[in-house]
């Protein structure tokens, strides 16, 4: 007698997330901090290698040093920012100068993202309702106070009552938007703005809802809304994704906060990089094995002038074009800067990623650059071994 395949319900894909979680982490107490993109074991190794004046670290400190934001920038606020250019800017430059602090000790960096998030918190009162930038500077701004509050044992010596007002703020002003949900690169940029808010708000449930949307997209009141943005929609089994007929930089930047996510989730001790169930009405009959490093050496390898399988299954997106041609070469080989962290995380994982690498390795690529998409500045925060 056979057994009939059950198609799991909403219901039990969210309480299965759940009990994962619950299960990683065991009590909202034992939330990993400081565990957004960057451990502790992390923030040591990037400073130690700097202190030592290791390469490649050195040489990946001596441009961001003299680049980006710095020791005067300050917020660009208004208490109605309706336009999320801002909080996008803002939240890159908070995350650049947490990282240069890190990377030099030097606590003005630190005072300075410090003084740029409490301006933040303390006069926006509402941003532009739409999910993608707020969610790109939610999740680069989030990142940044999560290594203020906890990284050295508090060394930044931000104020524990500043600290929890950020983490309200961040809860009502900013991820009310992220959660609206949209499709393809606009609802990855939302998922990843919520899990580095999940983190930094020491929220288990606002991690599950991410851990939910990771899996199965945007599902509001029973319907897949916006879909196309859960790492098994987004990404096929043959590695092609949503906007891979688009154009190169918006198939990377698609795919890249699906890794930040799963990148979150790992140092939270839960293994999203495996994930493959595409099971139920979500399926269209597309399965395949680690769906995420799948994606990511699919999209190196065609950046890296190689051919690759293409077939125009995306029709289904809401509000992505159905692109019937093939991959397109439009950036092709223009790579963003989201390469490094991706090879980390696979390596984290045990997983080979020799496309990944590759980029990684090319001399034109080094040190990463970063930009207010991505955090990028990998060679310096992500990379563990030297260049060989």
């Amino acid at each position: 007698m056979k057994t009939k395949k059950l198609i799991p319900s909403l219901l039990s894909l969210f309480l299965s997330a759940k009990l994962l979680f619950l299960s990683a982490t065991c009590a909202h107490a034992a939330m990993v901090h400081p565990g957004g993109w960057h451990t502790q074991a992390d923030l040591d190794r990037i400073r130690g290698k700097v202190k030592a004046a290791a390469e490649p670290w050195k040489s990946a400190w001596g441009v961001l040093e003299k680049s980006d934001a710095n020791l005067t920038t300050k917020a660009n606020v208004v208490p109605e920012s309706t336009n999320n250019y801002k909080i996008q800017g803002d939240g890159h430059a908070a995350y650049v100068l947490a990282i240069k602090w890190v990377a030099s000790g030097d606590i003005r960096y630190a005072q300075t993202a410090i003084k740029l998030i409490n301006d933040w918190t303390t006069t926006v009162k509402t941003i532009g309702d739409e999910p993608m930038r707020s969610g790109l500077g939610g999740s680069q701004m989030a990142q940044a106070a999560e290594i203020l509050a906890h990284g050295f044992k508090g060394a930044a010596g931000w104020d524990p009552k500043e600290i929890k007002r950020a983490q309200e703020w961040f809860k009502t002003v900013v991820y009310p938007h992220s959660n609206k949900g949209a499709s393809a690169n606009w609802g990855t940029s939302a998922l990843g703005g919520m899990m580095s808010m999940a983190v930094f708000c020491d929220d288990p449930e606002m991690m599950i809802r991410a851990i939910e949307v990771y899996k199965n997209g945007f599902i509001v009141d029973g319907s897949l809304k916006g879909g196309c943005c859960g790492v098994t929609q987004y990404i096929d089994a043959t590695g092609e994704n949503a906007e891979t007929g688009r154009d190169q930089p918006h198939s990377q930047g698609g795919i890249a906060h699906l890794v930040e996510v799963a990148l979150v989730a790992w140092n939270q001790g839960i293994n999203l990089v495996e994930y493959n169930d595409a099971s139920g009405v979500r399926d269209y009959g597309m399965k395949g094995d680690n769906r995420l490093l799948i994606g990511l050496e699919y999209t190196a390898k065609y950046n890296l002038g190689n051919e690759v399988p293409y077939h125009p299954y995306f029709e289904y997106c809401n509000n992505v074009t159905k692109y019937p041609t093939g991959p397109s070469d439009k950036g092709r080989a223009n790579y963003s800067p989201i390469w490094e962290m991706s090879y980390h995380l696979f390596t984290l994982a045990k997983l080979k990623a020799p496309y990944c690498e590759q980029i990684t390795q090319l001399p034109a690529y080094m040190p990463e650059k970063s930009n207010s998409d991505h955090p990028g500045l990998g060679t310096l925060t992500f990379r563990v071994e030297a260049t060989k």
